[in-house]
């Protein structure tokens, strides 16, 4: 199976855990991946609806299915997980929109995070890995040949 991968906050911590547990054969399971920077990244990329986004912003609920349906519907892969989430420095809290899903329906998943910048970023990439192993457990897949995220 294939995964599409997509990050934003986390900066590609997730796909560095995926690194670490499956001995470098990452590129045997990583269909895709993106790491999303600005508003201008989610709009460039194949299949996104630019007026949903431009009208709902980078970080909704709706941006995130919008790049979730694209990435699993363009880049062929039988998962996606993809996070796209804001960090806010006066309330020290991150609002971070998780995706996981494959062809048969997306589930999006809305968290607010409270915490230092620093340890923000590991978080949300632990919730993704969260819902991964949950969606994995569910359809029976295998992804890697196994998956187990520590993060420290």
């Amino acid at each position: 199976k294939k995964l599409a991968l997509v990050e934003s906050l986390t900066m590609g911590t997730c796909f560095g855990e995926f690194a670490n547990v499956s001995n470098g054969k990452i590129n045997d399971s990583i269909g895709y991946f993106k790491i999303i920077n600005n508003i201008s990244d989610l709009i460039d990329c194949k299949g996104v609806d630019r007026d949903i986004v431009s009208t709902k912003g980078l970080y909704s609920v709706d941006s995130t299915y919008e790049i979730s349906t694209a990435v699993i519907n363009e880049a062929g892969c039988d998962l996606v997980l993809s996070s796209l989430a804001e960090y806010n420095e006066t309330s020290e809290q991150a609002i971070a929109y998780l995706a996981v899903g494959d062809q048969d329906g997306i589930h999006i998943y809305k968290q607010t995070i409270k915490g230092d910048k620093s340890v923000i970023g590991k978080l949300v990439a632990h919730n993704m890995c969260f819902y991964l192993i949950r969606k994995l457990k569910q359809n029976a897949f295998f992804l890697f040949s196994s998956i187990i995220v520590i993060l420290e």
